[in-house]
């Protein structure tokens, strides 16, 4: 006996035959991944190899923000620091802007959001979509 299974007006994904009674003349098929190349580089000496996590936020205007923790896990610095990078292209490449506000591998023009003399910085963004939250203090 064939269970019922109320969806409602849900869209469902059909990956398996859960939800489908029968086949005729034809089948599931899941396509390949294909690669859109390299996205971003973790390359820069105050990153990688210890990463994560990491937050995407669309806070509008067409950019996407990236926001990563970075660790270099060389035996005398493992302070994790918070980077951020840019989209404009719905996250196809990011960049990282040189916002010169912490110093890091001798560079004051890193993509750091803050320094604390060696401590570790980490963050956990967030946007509060909320109504009637101001778009600055969002």
């Amino acid at each position: 006996m064939k269970r019922t299974y109320d969806i409602g007006n849900r869209r469902e994904l059909f990956v398996d035959q859960l939800l489908i009674e029968r086949l005729q003349d034809t089948r599931l098929k899941l396509h390949e991944p294909v690669s859109g190349g390299v996205a971003i580089r973790i390359d820069k000496p105050w990153e990688g190899p210890g990463n994560g996590p990491i937050s995407v936020l669309d806070l509008g205007g067409g950019r996407l923000h990236m926001y990563y923790r970075a660790m270099t896990l060389l035996p005398d610095d493992l302070s994790g620091v918070t980077c951020v990078a840019v989209s404009d292209d719905n996250g196809a490449t990011w960049t990282k802007p040189a916002l010169g506000l912490a110093e890091r591998a001798g560079r004051r023009d890193t993509n750091l959001l803050a320094d604390q003399d060696g401590q570790e910085v980490s963050l956990g963004p967030w946007l509060d979509t909320r109504p009637g939250v101001l778009a600055g203090e969002r």
